[in-house]
């Protein structure tokens, strides 16, 4: 399995980067067998995917082939900060958002087999006119679980198959289904179509 680092966009690359640790820690309490980052990375970079780029499907099933990797997790931080409806800063620090986005495409199978989006909530220190939000180790792994956990709670058995060995399901999870969600939020940045997705 290859965890692709974290691309991020309206946020910060620390919090990317605990939000791929996240996921990391994720997979790995469940008997994930992962390939370290740096190899996913060489690989990434050998094919010319730049950080800050939407990957296609078909890129993924490359990227999955040149590691041998039977699953790719892509995950995506879209957007880190202060929710829009909070006006006034609260006493003891500001309601934030994560917002993350997953991918997980089955290499062999050349489809996606899971794919979601959430609005992770966590509180920072600040107030409302503060323009720095950071994801700490903690809340990135939360992240992460939230926006997988449909992945561990499988409906069918296909799903349940492309589970990792011994992998334990979250409880009162909900799976979603392998489709793109719309837009987090006005003004979130709009992604520019590939001719290679699938």
């Amino acid at each position: 399995m290859a965890v692709i680092p974290a691309q991020w966009y309206r946020a910060d690359a620390e919090s990317a980067q605990r939000l791929t640790e996240g996921i990391d820690k994720n997979f790995s309490a469940r008997g994930g067998k992962l390939l370290p980052e740096e190899t996913v990375r060489s690989a990434a970079t050998a094919m010319g995917l730049k950080d800050g780029s939407l990957y296609s499907d078909a890129a993924l099933i490359r990227l999955g082939r040149q590691v041998h990797a039977d699953l790719i997790v892509y995950p995506r931080l879209l957007a880190l900060g202060l929710p829009a409806a909070a006006l006034h800063p609260e006493p003891r620090g500001v309601a934030s958002a994560a917002v993350v986005h997953v991918r997980v495409i089955d290499v062999k199978r050349r489809r996606a087999v899971y794919c979601n989006q959430v609005a992770h909530e966590f509180k920072t220190e600040g107030e409302a006119g503060s323009d720095h939000f950071a994801l700490s180790g903690p809340e990135g792994q939360l992240a992460a679980i939230e926006v997988l956990r449909g992945f561990f709670t499988p409906q069918s058995a296909t799903q349940a198959s492309l589970r990792a060995p011994g992998a334990r399901p979250a409880p009162r999870a909900v799976s979603a289904p392998a489709t793109e969600p719309p837009a987090p939020a006005e003004g979130a940045p709009v992604q520019p179509e590939d001719d290679e997705q699938q």
